[in-house]
């Protein structure tokens, strides 16, 4: 199986999200608002979601309905990371979040130029 596109996906999660492992803080009002208009269910081992607004309300309430999913997967990723490579999972976030920052800055560099 190949777990490159997991790793990418978990790696970019890791590095712009390190809130994950924190307690999650209280919703305000407007967050309250646009989680009312989403949902998330499943059916036959498939979760569905619905969302709606603009892009930050959509974004706000995919990751808000998939919070416990995105969690447990980086849970599954991190054992098994460490299981295939015998090397910790601390080292893998520290890389990636170097190499994840020398290339934003790149990108940062190239959109002002």
């Amino acid at each position: 199986m190949n777990f490159r596109p997991l790793l990418v996906t978990v790696l970019m999660t890791l590095t712009v999200c390190p809130a994950f492992s924190q307690r999650p803080l209280p919703l305000t009002a407007e967050q309250r608002d646009w989680v009312s208009k989403a949902e998330k269910h499943e059916k036959n081992g498939w979760i569905y979601l619905h969302i709606e607004g603009k892009p930050r309300e959509r974004g706000f309430q995919h990751a808000y309905l998939l919070a416990a999913d995105i969690k447990d997967a980086l849970r599954i990723a991190k054992r098994v990371w460490e299981y295939q490579s015998a090397m910790e999972w601390q080292w893998l976030v520290d890389k990636s979040t170097s190499h994840l920052l020398i290339f934003g800055d790149v990108c940062n560099y190239t959109a002002a130029n």
